[in-house]
C-alpha cells in the first residue's frame, strides 16, 4: 500500500492574547517535523514521507496555509508536491498565552479533500522565537513517490507558501534534511477511521487518528514498531498501545493486505498468515513483542509483510459484541 497523503491528528494552535501582544507573536506558521522512507514501486525507488505542521491563532477568517513541498536529493530538486491546508475559523477553549494548553478542538482544517480537527497545543514555532504560547495546529504528511535514492544520499524537504497562500513570519523551521541509510520505516495502513472501509458496527475511530476500530474503552488500538527492518539485525520490536488492559493479544503477520470487517474491527493481513507471538497487555493496554520476528515469521530479505495486533475485549461489552478487536496495520519492507 502506498500512502498518497495522510493527515495525522496532531496540533492546531489557537492563541488567546492580551491586548497589544498579538504583534509580538507569529499569527501563522508552517514547519517541518520529520522525514521517513518507504519502498517505491521498483528497486532503487523510494517514497519520501514529509511530516509538517500548520498553526494559527484564534480567528473567524478563512486562512490558507497551503504549501508547495520541494523534495531534493543531494541538492538537486527531485519533485515538488502541492499540499492544500486551509481553515475557516479557529476558536474554542484554547485560552491563555502560555502552556499548559487545553488539547481541546479549536477548528477544522481542510487538507485537500480531507478534514481534520485542529487541537489546542503548545506552539511548535514558539521555540524558534523564545516564547511559549498556545495555538491551533494540525499535522500534514506529504509524500513524494518513487524518488531514486541510494544509501548515503542527503534528502532535503523545503516548505514554500503555495501561490495565493499566506506568508509566515518565521521560516527557519521550513526546511529539514535527512541522510538515507537504506532502511525504510514501517508504514501504517488499514485504519479504523472509515478511510479503509467501515468498521463492523459503526465503531469508527476519530478521523486521521491512526487507530483501529473502537473497542469498549472508546478508543482504538495503535501498533508501532521500533528497531530496524534489516533481517541480519533481527531487532524489530512491535508495540501495541490503547488496547484493552490486562488482556492477551496476538501479533499476526500476513503476506498481503486487505481490509475485511471481522470481529469488532478490520482484519488487514491476508493469507498466508503467521501467528507471531502472544503478548499480554499491561494495565494501560500496552505490550511489546520479545521474540525474533525474523525467526517466527520466516523472514528473508526483500520480503514485504503486513502486521496487526489482535486483542480480546471480553465481558459482553465490546461495541459489536464479538469480544475481540484489532489495531491498525503496519507494512514492513524487509532488507
Amino acid at each position: 500500500m502506498k500512502l498518497l497523503c495522510r493527515v495525522a491528528l496532531s496540533s492546531c494552535v489557537a492563541v488567546w492574547l492580551v491586548s497589544g501582544a498579538l504583534a509580538q507573536i507569529p499569527a501563522e506558521n508552517r514547519g517541518m517535523s520529520s522525514i521517513s522512507f518507504s519502498p517505491g514501486t521498483a528497486a532503487g525507488l523510494y517514497d519520501v514521507h514529509a511530516e509538517w505542521f500548520v498553526e494559527t491563532e484564534p480567528t473567524t477568517a478563512f486562512k490558507d496555509l497551503s504549501a508547495d513541498v520541494d523534495f531534493s536529493v543531494n541538492s538537486l530538486l527531485a519533485t515538488t508536491v502541492g499540499s492544500s491546508a486551509t481553515i475557516s475559523s479557529a476558536s474554542g477553549a484554547c485560552f491563555g498565552t502560555t502552556p499548559p494548553c487545553s488539547n481541546a478542538a479549536c477548528g477544522t482544517w481542510s487538507i485537500g479533500i480531507l478534514t481534520a480537527n485542529g487541537t489546542c497545543v503548545p506552539s511548535l514555532v514558539g521555540g524558534w522565537i523564545g516564547l511559549d504560547f498556545c495555538t491551533c495546529a494540525c499535522v500534514v504528511v506529504t509524500v513524494a513517490h518513487d524518488v531514486p535514492m541510494t544509501t548515503g544520499d542527503i534528502i532535503e524537504v523545503l516548505l514554500r507558501p503555495a501561490p495565493g497562500a499566506l506568508p509566515e513570519p518565521v521560516t527557519d523551521d521550513d526546511v529539514l534534511a535527512a541522510v538515507f541509510n537504506g532502511v525504510t520505516s514501517p508504514v501504517p495502513f488499514c485504519f479504523g477511521d472509515g478511510s479503509s472501509g467501515p468498521c463492523p458496527c459503526g465503531n469508527e475511530s476519530p478521523a486521521f487518528s491512526g487507530q483501529g476500530c473502537l473497542w469498549s474503552g472508546g478508543v482504538g488500538a495503535i501498533l508501532t514498531a521500533s528497531g530496524s527492518t534489516v533481517v541480519a539485525n533481527d531487532d524489530l520490536v512491535f508495540t501495541v498501545s490503547q488496547a484493552r488492559p490486562s488482556q492477551p493479544s496476538l501479533l499476526v503477520q500476513g503476506a498481503a493486505n486487505f481490509a475485511v470487517p471481522f470481529k469488532d474491527g478490520l482484519f488487514c493481513t491476508a493469507n498466508p498468515t503467521e501467528r507471531i507471538e502472544v503478548v499480554f497487555l499491561d494495565a494501560t493496554g500496552s505490550g511489546s513483542t520479545a521474540s525474533s520476528i525474523v525467526t517466527e515469521g520466516n523472514i528473508l530479505p526483500g520480503m514485504i509483510r503486513y502486521y496487526q495486533q489482535w486483542f480480546r475485549d471480553p465481558g459482553g461489552v465490546s461495541p459489536c459484541g464479538t469480544g475481540s478487536n484489532f489495531s491498525q496495520g503496519l507494512e514492513v519492507a524487509w532488507i
